[in-house]
């Protein structure tokens, strides 16, 4: 990470030269608000033609694979196909679907 951290009692935030993100947990549930600093990038177009909004709202499922062949058999618009991203903590396997709009639903797998 290139940016600077600070963590109090209620989330995270990390300052990044392009954006910021405040991290609120709540047991199950991870928020994050992010707040582009310049008129650049895609989070500061959509807040210029909405406003305040819910860009993406992830959910942990269990079975990817299936979900996404099934979404697409329906017709759905898939953003970012299957993707996998891995380190020394695991696998982290995640695609993101277009709903309505601008809104996205990113669905997040950590079973393998």
């Amino acid at each position: 990470m290139t940016g600077k951290e600070a963590v109090n009692n209620v989330g995270r935030v990390l300052d990044f030269a392009y954006i910021t993100l405040w991290v609120a947990n709540a047991k199950t549930i991870t928020i994050i608000f992010e707040s582009p600093v310049t008129n650049e990038g895609e989070i500061a177009k959509d807040l210029a033609a909405h406003g305040d909004f819910v860009k993406d709202v992830a959910f942990t499922v269990e079975d990817l694979d299936e979900l996404v062949r099934r979404a697409k058999k329906e017709g759905a618009e898939i953003i970012k196909d299957i993707t996998e991203e891995s380190d020394d903590d695991g696998l982290f396997r995640y695609a993101v679907l277009k709903t309505y709009g601008d809104n996205t639903h990113t669905l997040v797998d950590r079973t393998k």
